[in-house]
């Protein structure tokens, strides 16, 4: 988890949650990392300015980010997908996108 660019510290007001900030953003719109984190089930705070999430949601979303994936925008109640410049097909699932994922665990 040392090369994603994120700084993880233990979330605030979420008991046995972590709150994972994109440190790689710095233009104030979501990034590559933050799609993912928003897809592997971050919930942005405010309060924490991170997005909140169990530790191995944020395992999961560094390693889609060093296998080279992309999150999709989500609107609504649509189910989270992402996607790779390496493949035509667009909306793998999570599960689909780390069975084919090539990183390290």
């Amino acid at each position: 988890m040392n090369d994603c660019p994120i700084r993880v510290s233990p979330a605030r007001y979420a008991k046995g949650k972590v709150a994972a900030r994109d440190t790689d953003n710095r233009d104030g719109f979501t990034g590559r990392m933050g799609s993912l984190l928003q897809a592997c089930g971050g919930r942005w705070s405010g309060r924490d300015h991170a997005y909140i999430m169990s530790a191995a949601a944020v395992d999961k979303a560094c390693r889609l980010y060093l296998g080279g994936w992309h999150g999709s925008i989500r609107w609504g109640r649509e189910p989270a997908t992402v996607w790779h410049e390496g493949y035509n097909r667009v909306g793998f699932t999570i599960r689909e996108a780390l069975r084919l994922c090539d990183c390290p665990r």
